[in-house]
């Protein structure tokens, strides 16, 4: 499935639900043998698949802002809360034991550490019944973007230079940018400097450049 285009979000929330039935189909059987590194990333590949494309993200995006955006649980979790399951086990004390697990490793993990600034809480952001994830919010919330500079580190464009302002090293959406030139933004990162104009005197805090780039995009 194309990143912009094909199945809306809907229709690849179900292909992934009934892709991820199958990969979990009988866990408690063969759960044995994810001990060996292998096969667990097998499964993990798999696994990993279905949440770039449930998402729109690109593949040199983290395994745990992947997981955290998608909200498609760490396969070994999955496995073992199946396993779990056949044992006895609730699945509201199932549920509890995962999402603690998973938030552990969310808050101590050295990657996708942007996205955890956005999203620092997964069981807020797993049962948002509003949430929408496409294309651009997704570079949004990596901090990937579809920018030149980024596209041209991966030759995907002849150059890096900005199409809506004249810095090459621009990191402020496309969409931001267009038909607003007189306002500054402003990013977290002090060695990632935005998109900076002229005339702008405007520095956006960060509740109110949240709330408009989630409006615009």
């Amino acid at each position: 499935m194309p990143n912009v285009g094909g199945p809306r979000l809907p229709s690849r929330r179900l292909l992934v639900a009934v892709s991820k039935a199958t990969l979990l189909y009988a866990a408690p059987i063969w759960s044995c043998v994810t001990t060996k590194k292998t096969y667990l990333d097998s499964a993990r590949a798999v696994s990993r698949t279905m949440a770039l494309r449930l998402i729109r993200a690109f593949r040199t995006i983290s395994d745990d802002a992947e997981r955290a955006l998608s909200g498609i649980l760490p396969i070994d979790l999955g496995i073992k809360g199946k396993y779990l399951a056949s044992e006895g086990h609730t699945q509201l004390e199932i549920r509890e034991w995962i999402r603690g697990v998973w938030q552990t490793r969310w808050e101590e993990s050295h990657r996708g550490r942007w996205t955890y600034k956005l999203i620092p809480e997964l069981t807020e952001w797993a049962d948002c019944k509003h949430k929408t994830v496409d294309y651009h919010m997704t570079q949004f919330l990596t901090d990937h973007g579809c920018f030149r500079w980024y596209l041209f580190r991966f030759r995907h464009v002849d150059t890096a230079q900005c199409l809506y302002c004249t810095d090459a090293d621009c990191t402020a959406p496309g969409s931001s940018r267009r038909g607003r030139n007189s306002w500054r933004w402003v990013t977290s990162q002090p060695e990632r400097p935005g998109c900076r104009y002229d005339g702008g005197q405007n520095r956006l805090g960060r509740d109110s450049r949240d709330h408009r780039h989630h409006d615009e995009l």
